[in-house]
């Protein structure tokens, strides 16, 4: 095999499990932002702390508070890194919202296209077969699916005198 048949395997195996991949990168996007945030926290607590004086050795009276805007200046670059981890991740997530929107979306529009198949398909049928000769295929194709999945003796003791048998296509009961 060559290089291109290689990297149109690895493209398909990706576009197929593109979600899954998506899922796993935002989990680990969480933990790392986390984690960065964290490191980041410190390492801006020092710098913060030195630059007021606040430091072992050092009296209160040279004490300087700074200002939110000093300090967002001193210590924006220590959280750049937590910042774009953050930003991938949400990057991550939105990808695969936009994956399964679009999914549902092709699922949503075969099954109208199917329904309306179906219901042409059942309308023609009656018209072509009447309505007697239609039941009779309706009636057929139901009990081909009961007898795929036939009914043991166990269930049918659950039901009392008098009640009917009727099985739910959808469920399979």
């Amino acid at each position: 095999m060559n290089l291109a048949s290689y990297v149109r395997t690895a493209k398909s195996v990706i576009t197929a499990n593109s979600p899954v991949l998506l899922l796993g990168t935002t989990i680990a996007g969480v933990a790392t932002t986390g984690v960065l945030a964290a490191k980041a926290g410190y390492k801006a607590r020092g710098i913060v702390d030195e630059a007021e004086g606040r430091y072992k050795g050092q009296d209160d009276e040279e004490f300087v508070e700074l200002t939110a805007q000093e300090k967002a200046q001193l210590t924006w670059l220590c959280y750049a890194t937590a910042g774009i981890s953050g930003a991938g991740t949400i990057a991550a997530a939105v990808g695969t919202h936009t994956i399964h929107t679009k999914r549902a979306n092709a699922m949503a529009a075969l099954y109208a296209v199917t329904s309306n198949k179906l219901d042409d398909m059942t309308e023609k049928a009656e018209e072509l077969l009447g309505p007697k000769k239609t039941q009779e295929f309706r009636d057929g194709v139901a009990q081909k699916q009961v007898n795929r999945d036939p009914l043991e003796d166990n269930e049918l003791q659950m039901l009392e005198d008098g009640t009917e048998i009727c099985y739910d296509e959808w469920s399979g009961r």
